[in-house]
Order: C-alpha cells, then structure tokens, then sequence
C-alpha cells in the first residue's frame, strides 16, 4: 500500500491522537501536517514498509513533534546546581571557560549549542548529526558531571 492512501486512511485518527496531546484542534491539524510534510521527506524509505509500520510512523511523528514543542515552550535548565548565596558570585568567564573544557568533546558541543546558542535538542541532533535523543542523554550527563565536580570541589 503506499503511503499516500496510508496518510489518507489515518488522517482521522491521527487528528483524534493529536488533539488529544493538544486540546485543540487548531493544533493537532498543525501536528499532523508536520508528520505528513515528515513522512513525504522520507518516502523512499517508507514506500518498502508495510502499512502498520507506515502508520506508526506518522503517529510517531506527532507525539514527537508535540515533545518537541512542549521543550521549545518550556525549556529545561541544563545543571540544577545547589546554590550557597555567593558561591558563584566569583566565577569569571575564564573559570565557566575551564569548567566547560573539562567536559568531554562530544558532550561539550551539546552544552554551547544548548547553553550558548539557545538550540533545541532536533536543531543540535540536526546540527551534529545525532539524533535528540542522544543530544537529551549528553546534557544529562553533563548535568551530572558538573553536579559531581561541584559536590567534590
């Protein structure tokens, strides 16, 4: 089946799961149009799957976009360090710079994309080539690091 009539076919349902994330219907038919624009970006790998993983697929897509969304709306704050009242009040540009080069490679390219340049976890796991998942999992761990260096210092 292709997956045109597979979109076609799911449309209705795909509306229903979106707004129930959403609560509106305004925005479950922007979520859904994402995954079909998603979903026809990658139609060549599509076209060789059966009609349930096509359909997984597209809601997939819409919970992800949602996440995405909700991150993007909300964003979380990199380290949630104790705070003394003026522990940091100290702290140069130098030291943040010797701090932040104590990370590993990978998880530091994370943290500026994150931290300095304001990226949400698609646009750094687009900009490095990995996927959000991943970037998510680097700035945990330098969460922790930098939890742990505080906890030792």
């Amino acid at each position: 089946m292709a997956i045109e009539q597979v979109m076609l076919g799911a449309r209705g349902e795909l509306l229903r799961y979106a707004q129930s994330l959403t609560k509106s219907r305004e925005t479950a038919e922007d979520l859904v149009q994402t995954a079909y624009v998603k979903a026809l970006e990658h139609i060549d790998v599509l076209q060789e799957r059966n009609e349930d993983a096509c359909r997984a697929y597209l809601f997939t897509i819409v919970r992800n976009t949602y996440i995405d969304q909700l991150r993007r709306n909300h964003p979380q704050p990199i380290a949630e360090l104790p705070y003394h009242e003026g522990q940091w009040d100290d702290l140069s540009g130098a030291d943040v710079e010797d701090i932040l080069a104590s990370l590993p490679n990978n998880i530091r390219e994370v943290v500026h994309l994150k931290g300095v340049e304001g990226k949400n976890s698609t646009e750094i796991g687009d900009i490095l080539g990995i996927p959000a998942a991943t970037v998510r999992t680097r700035l945990r761990a330098a969460k922790l690091y930098l939890q742990k260096r505080r906890e030792n210092e």
